[in-house]
């Protein structure tokens, strides 16, 4: 016989004595811990963080010049065809190696491209800098 609780809700009660007409629900299991973010290296981005070029044999296409034969003209000619927003030189104490740093235009007026050379002399870090961002301009 139903008990007078099912019958004053017009729901039958149910077949097994052990069932109950409803879900009860746990608390939730707790999520996995999310994966730790890692930060791509600018290899694995497909940018370059900085050339060096160090031996007489070419690097990364850029081929040594001596230090006589730069025509600082010609270099800024082709700094300025490329759209060179800023040219930086700096000059390490201990080593002596020369830094030259270029910042080209990209696609969002508010980002820049930096490219970055270290070289043993100035003229060295100079043409190569630029040939690469001539090749970055290029690919863009």
């Amino acid at each position: 016989m139903p008990s007078p609780a099912y019958l004053a809700a017009g729901v039958t009660p149910p077949e097994t004595p052990g069932q109950l007409p409803y879900k009860a629900r746990g608390v939730a299991q707790t999520p996995p811990a999310p994966k730790p973010f890692v930060m791509p290296s600018p290899e694995e981005l497909g940018v370059a963080s900085k050339l060096n070029v160090k031996s007489s044999e070419p690097s990364q296409g850029i081929d040594r010049v001596p230090a006589a034969a730069i025509d600082w003209n010609v270099v800024h000619a082709r700094m300025e065809r490329i759209g060179v927003l800023k040219f930086e030189k700096d000059r390490a104490a201990t080593t002596g190696s020369v830094r030259v740093t270029l910042l080209l235009p990209t696609s969002d007026p508010t980002l820049a491209q930096p490219v970055v050379a270290v070289a043993a002399t100035e003229s060295e870090a100079v043409l190569a800098a630029v040939q690469y961002a001539e090749t970055w301009m290029q690919r863009r």
